[in-house]
């Protein structure tokens, strides 16, 4: 059987190795990395095995590398590099599989680990196995192993096998300010290790067994107890506390989450802080969350705060805080800011969406505007039908996810969707726009006006949205009066 490509990057991720695909594509570069992996093993094997010199450790090397010696090595990476180097015009030259093959036996070289890490089981394998060959061209020596472990920064092999990233004496996570004066958090090795570790336990926490569950739970405890500048861990910890319903241990665990961030910004920074950088998505995931923590608890000043310091520092608003910032305003009795966030969120020639006219209408309803809520709640209705079974039931119809029965282009995020509903209708209980939805969802005109935009949607979404559009405010024309009375 020959050998290809994925033969050479099976072997490279059987190792922990790294980069294959990028080797693949820029030889030159694998064939640099090589000599210089090989040259710094050479230089911590001197240091252990000093009798040797360095001529002749760079033929240990290269022998435990699968070439007879260190000149046939040297002279492989050296043409690679030629042959292989990008051209001051046009595309790069591609190897060959056999430009590959020769060199499997010494990508273990290449296993290097950061600081405070312990190898993965793949790296480990990798490590004993250069180890096993060092030893046997070194005629039986056994601190070959010990040597390997100096070289990836821990005194012994048994040092090095029970590092663990919470015991890293340097910080989890830095804040940069670029050139441009904008900012990053820089998360530390240490760090991603932990985040891969904690995403392992409690991603999709709320399926998993209960047992599951508090084998979480204690993990997250014990790690921030080490860890309190663990940023990832916070958000996990309040996030778990909050799908148990303990909604002050889950605030106190957002708090924590969010000031020890906000402590690592310098003082007096005006930059922006943005989604793009993977690093400063921890931050935003934890300021978003307790913004909604803030609203559950009925404090729409905190809320505000955190929802305006998002959007100032993420422009580009990946988590949606715009669409929250007009309701929350609302239930604020903030008018005149409330109206200018509503205007921001409608984009001018484009059909509606039903999440952003259901904002619209409690923004309105709240805002003492009730022709314009109940417009904008018809536009809703039409453009999402599942607000019917959703009000009236709190249930969403089984094949919700099926088709356009329900949904039109647009599939909206229940939980977000109800998230804002129950906040207007808790914390602003003044304005009873409950009874005004209550009777036009049962109103049999909206019933049949509901099957008419329908029947238009199937043949055009766009003839649909002008219908519904137009639709609702005849209704609310001929209807708003009646509707918006409990006495009719």
């Amino acid at each position: 059987m020959s050998f290809s490509a994925t033969d050479f990057m099976v072997s490279a991720d059987a190792l922990g190795v790294a980069g294959a695909e990028t080797f693949w594509v820029c030889p030159d570069l694998m064939g640099k990395q090589l000599m210089a992996a090989a040259k710094r093993h050479a230089r911590f094997l001197e240091i252990e095995f000093p009798l040797f010199g360095h001529r002749k450790m760079l033929e240990i090397v290269a022998k435990a590398a699968g070439f007879p010696n260190w000149h046939a090595f040297q002279t492989l990476l050296d043409r690679i590099v030629a042959e292989y180097a990008p051209p001051e015009r046009g595309s790069r030259k591609t190897a060959p599989d056999t430009c590959f093959q020769p060199l499997v036996p010494a990508l273990p070289l290449l296993i290097s680990l950061p600081p405070d890490i312990a190898p993965t089981p793949q790296e480990r394998a990798g490590l004993t196995d250069l180890a096993t060959r060092l030893s046997r061209e070194l005629g039986g020596q056994h601190q070959v192993e010990s040597a390997l472990a100096k070289l990836n920064g821990a005194d012994t092999w048994r040092d090095l096998l029970a590092r663990k990233p919470e015991d890293s004496l340097t910080p989890l996570y830095q804040f940069h300010v670029n050139d441009d004066g904008d900012g990053r958090f820089v998360c530390s090795a240490a760090c991603a290790s932990l985040v891969e570790e904690l995403d392992d336990r409690w991603q999709r926490y709320d399926e998993r067994p209960k047992a599951d569950q508090t084998r979480a739970q204690s993990h997250v405890a014990s790690i921030l107890k080490k860890r309190p500048d663990f940023l990832e861990g916070w958000l996990a910890q309040a996030t778990m506390q909050e799908l148990e319903r303990h909604e002050e241990t889950a605030g106190l665990a957002f708090r924590q989450g969010v000031d020890r961030a906000l402590a690592l910004i310098p003082t007096g920074f005006k930059g922006e802080i943005s989604w793009g950088y993977q690093g400063n998505r921890a931050y935003h995931r934890l300021l978003y969350n307790y913004m909604r923590w803030h609203i559950r608890q009925g404090d729409t000043a905190a809320a505000l705060k955190l929802a305006r310091r998002q959007l100032r520092q993420n422009p580009n608003d990946n988590l949606g805080v715009r669409f929250d910032l007009p309701l929350f305003l609302a239930i604020a009795q903030k008018r005149s800011a409330a109206l200018r966030a509503m205007a921001k969120i409608q984009k001018k020639g484009e059909r509606g969406d039903g999440h952003i006219l259901l904002i619209l209408a409690l923004c309105s309803f709240l805002l003492g505007d009730s022709k314009a809520g109940q417009v904008y709640f018809l536009r809703a209705l039409f453009d999402l039908p599942a607000l019917r079974p959703l009000l009236l039931t709190q249930q969403l119809p089984d094949d919700f996810w099926q088709g356009r029965r329900w949904h039109r282009g647009y599939i909206p995020d229940v939980e977000t969707l109800w998230f804002h509903y129950e906040a207007a209708r808790i914390w602003r209980q003044d304005i009873d726009f409950d009874w005004e939805i209550q009777v036009m969802l049962e109103d049999p005109e909206v019933i049949h006006a509901e099957r008419e935009v329908h029947a238009r949607y199937e043949k055009s979404l766009y003839e649909g949205a002008d219908l519904a559009n137009a639709t609702a405010e005849l209704l609310v024309e001929r209807n708003g009066y009646t509707w918006g009375t409990k006495t009719c």
